[in-house]
């Protein structure tokens, strides 16, 4: 139906319904297309708003008219109102058009910018190391403590009061050299009475013997006269009876004079016990002890001094992990640092590695053993020493840094079969060819942590090699970025 036309119009005029105009169109646009239409089949609008035909009567009484007159000019009304909509339509595609081009003109500016200053600054390079040739030395590394060849403990070995002290740190001693004394009063006063006790065991031994010689005459008396039949049988067995007897009391005073006899050894060596003397030669490197000091030793003896045998010879206790106790032998040269010559390398010989484990907040780790000349005596009881042991050696051989081995462009593959499970990257190095990274597999030998020993692989000394990635984001991929969307 024609906009603007009532059913009825258009039945007094025949006109077809055509919805040419009903949408499409921007507002303005159909208002004009609808007076054209009306103007071309000759309605108007009558001053009250209703349409009226071409004699001033309403479109609806109008029933004389040309059809065919009428339909050519629908017709005309008709084309016309499309070349306005063709019109209308290119205007707006043209409109469209110049929109997108303006974005795209922005767009492309954009990126122009982006990739002159901010790409610039984001641009990825990488730093590279050259491939060298020389010595690699394997080595497992530890701490420890530095300890005298033989140390020993000197303590006391019976109770008192320490009456003097002869003996100071660093002091050079011999053995039998008297280190201290103790209180000797009460146990002189014991050694007097295990004496008279034995004095008193004495006297009953003489006591007893001559108790026995005098049974044995009664004895051999009796006899004779027995076999003179002047005496009884009663009277034989009596003296008989009374020899062993005497016998008898006589290896009892013995016994007894013995027991004393090591009572009083035993207050003698208690009173020597007071002097506390060096058991050893060597020097005295720790003193426990002070004048008037009460030594208890009812349990344990108390450590009163300390004596290194000879600190020209030292050794390192070291705790070696149980990773790297596998590497380690007996006869091995070892190197280690102290703090307090930390430009001084001291050299020893492991002479054992210990089976025992040593268990510290669960951390296993194996004692192993490290003789050391110390003609300085530079090294010290207690310190604590760095040491590297060396467990292999390749000299002349061509080696890469550890860093370029650990380089790696991308993430790690998963492991097949594993989720989440990343499998370890075989040995592998990386060089520029231009912007574009070339892998090389290797096959490597010793490590000293820094470089690597190269058995088999495309590389010759001097290759650079790819160790850093330097600018850009560490998260950004070395591809250029991406056109942005819109």
């Amino acid at each position: 139906m024609l906009p603007g036309v009532s059913p009825g119009a258009c039945k007094a005029r025949r006109v077809a319904v055509l919805p040419i105009c009903a949408g499409g169109l921007p507002k303005r646009s159909r208002s004009r297309c609808n007076s054209n239409l009306r103007r071309v089949v000759g309605l108007q609008r009558g001053p009250q708003g209703g349409l009226l035909g071409p004699r001033g009567l309403p479109a609806q009484k109008e029933s004389r008219v040309d059809d065919s007159h009428h339909r050519r000019r629908v017709q005309v009304g008709v084309a016309a109102c499309r070349r306005t909509q063709r019109v209308v339509i290119i205007v707006r595609m043209k409109h469209r058009l110049l929109v997108l081009l303006v974005l795209a003109a922005l767009a492309g500016g954009g990126w122009i910018g982006y990739g002159r200053w901010v790409a610039q600054s984001e641009r990825v390079t990488y730093r590279t190391a050259p491939v060298q040739r020389g010595t690699i030395v394997s080595t497992v590394s530890a701490t420890g403590t530095v300890q005298p060849l033989v140390k020993v403990l000197v303590g006391s070995q019976i109770s008192g009061t320490v009456m003097q002290w002869h003996a100071d740190f660093n002091q050079r001693v011999e053995r039998g050299f008297v280190l201290a004394q103790l209180d000797q009063d009460r146990l002189k006063a014991i050694l007097d009475q295990r004496s008279a006790a034995v004095s008193v065991a004495k006297a009953q031994v003489e006591e007893a013997r001559a108790k026995l010689a005098t049974a044995q005459l009664d004895r051999q008396r009796i006899e004779n006269l027995f076999r003179q039949s002047n005496a009884s049988d009663y009277e034989l067995d009596s003296s008989r009876a009374a020899e062993a007897a005497a016998l008898a009391a006589v290896h009892a005073a013995e016994a007894q004079l013995e027991a004393a006899e090591a009572d009083r050894r035993q207050a003698a060596s208690d009173l020597e016990k007071t002097v506390i003397r060096s058991p050893i030669d060597g020097v005295v490197i720790s003193r426990d002890v002070d004048a008037g000091q009460t030594v208890a030793a009812s349990l344990q003896a108390p450590t009163l001094f300390t004596i290194a045998n000879d600190l020209t010879q030292m050794r390192v206790e070291a705790a070696v992990s149980e990773t790297d106790i596998g590497r380690v032998r007996e006869g091995m040269r070892a190197e280690f640092r102290v703090d307090a010559y930390p430009e001084r390398r001291f050299h020893g010989t492991v002479t054992q590695v210990r089976f025992a484990e040593t268990v510290v907040d669960n951390v296993v780790t194996y004692t192993t053993l490290i003789d050391v000349e110390n003609p300085d005596l530079a090294l010290r009881p207690g310190m604590t020493a760095t040491i590297v042991f060396e467990v292999a050696k390749a000299e002349n051989v061509l080696m890469v840094p550890n860093a370029a081995l650990r380089f790696s462009p991308d993430a790690r593959p998963v492991e097949p079969g594993r989720p989440g499970r990343v499998q370890p990257p075989r040995p592998r190095v990386f060089r520029l060819e231009g912007q574009r990274l070339v892998e090389i597999p290797l096959q490597t030998g010793l490590n000293d942590g820094s470089y690597t020993e190269v058995k088999a692989g495309d590389v010759q000394e001097g290759l650079e090699v790819v160790v850093e990635r330097q600018g850009g984001s560490s998260q950004r991929s070395a591809a250029p970025p991406r056109m942005p969307r819109f």
